[in-house]
């Protein structure tokens, strides 16, 4: 009981502010905080642009209004013709990792000249895996295979700084749950 009159009294001399304003003191550099148009709050590097019509690989950290955090990955491209993306494939020297896309989750656009195309969605166990494998040093290339092309580059130092950020904010955020 003594212990939970000292936090009360330790939070009634806290200026007042907002659970989101509260989290967002703990934001690591580049990391942003905004709410999506479903009432989730959404954590990003703001390195990477927000604008659909770009090429870019990176994870990104929500969490609904009460719940537990949740941690997706979008890889992006953009184009004069579409990819019809059905699979990704990460690969670093002998090693890779090939990740069939759920079709429902993946999304496209266009805007009259440019097509552009993304997967989004929670990683599973390996694809964890490979983020930590990606974020850990430079070198590692992403092929995007279509139905009507298949593009390979490799990630740029951004994406995989952006990637490390977003994975510590990640864990900062699990332990203030």
């Amino acid at each position: 009981m003594k212990a939970l009159s000292f936090a009360l009294l330790a939070l009634a001399t806290l200026p007042l502010v907002s659970d989101a304003q509260a989290q967002d003191t703990k934001l690591r550099e580049f990391v942003v905080h905004e709410m999506n148009n479903e009432g989730q709050h959404v954590y990003r590097d703001s390195r990477i642009p927000d604008r659909p019509d770009t090429t870019i690989c990176y994870i990104y950290v929500g969490r609904k209004a009460s719940g537990p955090l949740w941690l997706r990955l979008q890889v992006r491209h953009a184009g004069f013709r579409a990819l019809d993306m059905h699979s990704i494939t990460f690969t670093k020297g002998n090693v890779s990792l090939s990740m069939k896309l759920m079709p429902d989750l993946v999304h496209t656009g266009n805007n009259g000249v440019m097509q552009w195309e993304w997967y989004d969605a929670p990683p599973n166990e390996n694809e964890i895996k490979a983020i930590r494998a990606i974020i850990a040093d430079p070198g590692v290339t992403l092929t995007l295979i279509g139905h009507k092309d298949t593009i390979t580059r490799e990630l740029s130092e951004t994406e995989r700084l952006a990637m490390q950020n977003m994975a510590e904010q990640a864990l900062e955020l699990g332990r203030n749950q």
